[in-house]
C-alpha cells in the first residue's frame, strides 16, 4: 500500500525526495472553479471561494479567480502569511452584506487584479480592511485592484480601511482605483510607515486619503478627482492629516471640484508637494478651513524650516529668477538673480546694501 504524503508546516530537509513535491504544492495555483465556483454573478460562490482560500492557507499558495462575476455573502479572511489572491482577466466580487468584503490580517500576503463592488453602503461597510486588533499586519501588497462603491455620500463607508493592531506597518497599495466611497482610504491611529503608490481615487465624499493620526506614511504619484464636495462650510479634501499625524509626506495631483480642496493638515511636521487644479485665494485672504491651495505645481510645507502661506496674513510665496535687478530697492531687499549679474555666473540671491547689490550665496 502506498503511504499518503502528509504535508506539514515543516519543509523537508535538503536532499529529501519529498522536498520538491512539497515546494511545488505550496507554489501551486488553486483555482476557485475547481472547488465549484461558477463566476456567473447569480450563484452564491462563497463556499467554493472560502474553501479555496482555506486550502491555499495550508499551502501558503495562490488563489486564482478566472474571469467572471462572483457573488460573495461572507467575508474572505486572509489571515495566513504569504497567501495570494489573484484575478486573471476581468474578475468582479459582488459584496452586499455588512463589514468588509476582504479582511487582510496576515504578513507578506498579496491581493492582485481583483475588482470588488460594494452595493451596501451602511456604516462600517467597504471593500478591504487591512489589520486586526492584537495582530501584526505588515509587508502586504494590494496591487492593480478596482474597489468601487455605490454611493459616496453614505457616511462611514470606506474603500480601504487600515485598522491598528500590534502593528499595521509597511503595507503597500499601488496602481489601484478606489471610487464612490465616503472615504477612499482611511488609516486608523498608529498605522505607520505604509506606502501608497500611483492610485486613482475619485468620487470620495469626505477624504480621498485620510492619514488620520498615523505617522511616516508616504504617497507617491496618486491622482484625486471627481470629488463632489459637501458644502461651503463642510469641505471635501483629497488628503487629510489628523492633529497627531506627523512625518507623513509625498506628492500627488488633485482636481477636487466645488467645495473641495487638495489638502487639509490638522497636524504639523508633514510635507506634501501638490499639483492641484485649484486657484490661489486672493492675496491676504483666509485659507478655507486651514486648507492649502495650489495651482500648477508648488510646495506646501508647514511648521518646518520654511513656512509658505501658513496663515491668513501670509499670501502664497512665489520666488522667480530674473535677469535684471529691481530698479527702486531699499536697503535689505533681496531678489533671485538667474546668473546674469552674479559674480560667479550662477543663480544666486542678491541683497541691496543701500549702495549696491551683493551676492549672498547660491540658490538653495
Amino acid at each position: 500500500m502506498v503511504r499518503p504524503l502528509v504535508i506539514t508546516n515543516d519543509m523537508p530537509q535538503e536532499g529529501d525526495p519529498k522536498q520538491e513535491i512539497v515546494r511545488a504544492w505550496r507554489e501551486a495555483e488553486i483555482n476557485v472553479k475547481a472547488f465549484g465556483a461558477t463566476g456567473d454573478g447569480v450563484t452564491d460562490d462563497t463556499a467554493a471561494i472560502l474553501e479555496a482560500v482555506r486550502v491555499a492557507a495550508l499551502a501558503k499558495g495562490t488563489v486564482v479567480f478566472p474571469s467572471g462575476v462572483y457573488k460573495l455573502t461572507q467575508q474572505i479572511d486572509v489571515s495566513t502569511d504569504f497567501v495570494r489572491l489573484v484575478g486573471r482577466g476581468s474578475v468582479n466580487l459582488l459584496w452586499d452584506v455588512a463589514d468588509f468584503a476582504i479582511h487582510l490580517q496576515a504578513n507578506y500576503a498579496e491581493i492582485v487584479g481583483l475588482t470588488v463592488t460594494v452595493y451596501n453602503n451602511n456604516l462600517g461597510v467597504g471593500a478591504l480592511e487591512i489589520g486586526a486588533a492584537g495582530r501584526s499586519t505588515v509587508r502586504n501588497v494590494v496591487r492593480n485592484c478596482v474597489l468601487q462603491g455605490l454611493d459616496s455620500s453614505a457616511a462611514g463607508c470606506a474603500g480601504i480601511k487600515f485598522t491598528n493592531g500590534t502593528s499595521t506597518y509597511y503595507n503597500t497599495v499601488e496602481n489601484c482605483s478606489v471610487r464612490k466611497f465616503y472615504d477612499g482610504i482611511v488609516l486608523g491611529t498608529a498605522c505607520n510607515g505604509n506606502f501608497f503608490g500611483p492610485n486613482r481615487i475619485e468620487y470620495y465624499y469626505r477624504y480621498g486619503l485620510d492619514f488620520g493620526d498615523s505617522d511616516e506614511n508616504q504617497i507617491l504619484g496618486s491622482f484625486f478627482t471627481n470629488a463632489p464636495g459637501r458644502n461651503a462650510g463642510d469641505l471635501t479634501y483629497a488628503v487629510h492629516v489628523g492633529a497627531a499625524g506627523a512625518y507623513n509626506h509625498g506628492m500627488y495631483g488633485a482636481e477636487p471640484g466645488n467645495f473641495s480642496s487638495a489638502l487639509l493638515q490638522d497636524g504639523a511636521q508633514n510635507l506634501f508637494i501638490v499639483n492641484a487644479n485649484c486657484p490661489y485665494p486672493a492675496a491676504g485672504a483666509a485659507l478655507l478651513n486651514n486648507a492649502y491651495w495650489n495651482v500648477q505645481g508648488g510646495l506646501y510645507l508647514r511648521k518646518g524650516h520654511v513656512i509658505i502661506g501658513d496663515d491668513a496674513a501670509i499670501a502664497p510665496l512665489r520666488i522667480t529668477e530674473r535677469s535684471a535687478a529691481p530698479t527702486t530697492p531699499t536697503a535689505g531687499d533681496i531678489y533671485l538673480d538667474d546668473g546674469t549679474n552674479t559674480g560667479h555666473g550662477l543663480p544666486a540671491f542678491r541683497r541691496w546694501t543701500g549702495a549696491a547689490w551683493e551676492d549672498i550665496g547660491g540658490a538653495t
